[in-house]
């Protein structure tokens, strides 16, 4: 990137005519690399959903009341600055995913940083067609291509939107940093009868990128990262007690949100349980199903000792029972608070 002095227009594209065509949002970058790309991959050996490792999630209830951030290799505090300033409306979004996250991370590495930020609205304006001359005749409009057209607006307008900090120079400053909340507003109240469209956080300004290398280096960076951890690498990771291993995890944050084998099993061992009680199964069959099918025990067993058959049915059928006695307990306490507040 050029010096804050050499930060202009010109210097920002270079190729001649389809240079300021060329330009791309990182928006842009996903929707072409797509949802299906190489870092979606799956949470555990043993099936359980697939998730995209290049985005994070965050609950943002819990983050904003949390006096300890989460370890990861990108700065989130400017994401809980803004859910802190505006604590009502954090319920409204609830679960928020940056989607930017492996973006940020190969420019924090200085695999590929953007040229520059700018509103969202820039591609378009780039894209429309300027203003026809009063001395332009409509032939002569219209052999103006689009390519031809963009790079036009672009000369005529890039330094004075630079001068104007419509447009800024990747400083290195962290991305959330560009976040901010837009309240929510009514869409039309005469055709939608005034519905109100929830409030969302919102990148107030978005990086951009050259096509079409930036789409082939996100490729190829992901390519990477699935050979650094596989058999084909020359120099494969340690195994999980590797600084190596940590590290790559750390990396990716995985830390922050990736569930133990231990936990997946509950959670299937869980489902399998309501579903079964659901449908009227008694618990001692529940019990040896679970076992039958692998689901208990779901964790690390405390004896060296190896349990029986019979022994596994009955532990199971106890954590059965207190599951559901748990599930019941639940509904009757929200039960209650449904039938105080009808009273209220």
């Amino acid at each position: 990137m050029s010096t804050k002095s050499e930060f202009t227009g010109e210097s920002i594209v270079h190729g001649g005519l389809p240079a300021a065509a060329a330009l791309i949002t990182a928006e842009g970058i996903l929707a072409a690399v797509g949802r299906d790309h190489l870092l979606v991959l799956p949470l555990a050996q043993k099936g359980g959903p697939w998730v995209d490792f290049s985005t994070l999630d965050f609950f943002l209830p819990e983050l904003i009341a949390a006096t300890r951030l989460p370890k990861l290799p990108i700065d989130i505090s400017p994401l809980v600055e803004v859910c802190r300033a505006h604590p009502d409306a954090v319920n409204e979004v609830g679960i928020w995913e940056y989607r930017f996250f492996y973006l940020e991370l190969l420019a924090n590495e200085k695999v590929l940083t953007p040229l520059f930020w700018a509103p969202a609205w820039l591609p378009l304006r780039l894209r429309l067609p300027e203003a026809p001359r009063p001395d332009a005749s409509a032939s002569e409009d219209c052999t103006v291509g689009s390519t031809q057209r963009c790079q036009l607006a672009w000369e005529k307008h890039a330094d004075s939107w630079i001068e104007e900090g419509i447009i800024e120079a990747d400083d290195g400053r962290p991305w959330l940093s560009y976040l901010c909340y837009r309240e929510p507003y009514v869409i039309d109240s005469k055709v939608y009868n005034g519905v109100r469209a929830p409030g969302s956080l919102d990148f107030d300004k978005l990086p951009f990128y050259q096509e079409p290398d930036a789409h082939k280096t996100v490729l190829r960076a992901m390519k990477r990262e699935l050979w650094r951890t596989s058999i084909f690498c020359p120099t494969p990771l340690p195994n999980r007690t590797g600084k190596e291993f940590h590290a790559a995890c750390d990396r990716f944050g995985l830390r922050h949100r990736r569930a133990t084998q231990q936990q997946i099993g509950k959670g299937h061992f869980e489902w399998f349980v309501h579903e079964q009680w659901e449908n009227e199964v008694p618990k001692k069959a529940i019990g040896r199903e679970a076992v039958q099918r692998g689901l208990w025990p779901h964790g690390t067993r405390k004896s060296n000792c190896e349990p029986t058959h019979d022994d596994d049915v009955e532990n199971c059928r106890r954590a059965v029972i207190r599951l559901i006695n748990t599930r019941e307990e639940y509904w009757l306490k929200e039960q209650a608070q449904l039938v105080q507040g009808s009273w209220e």
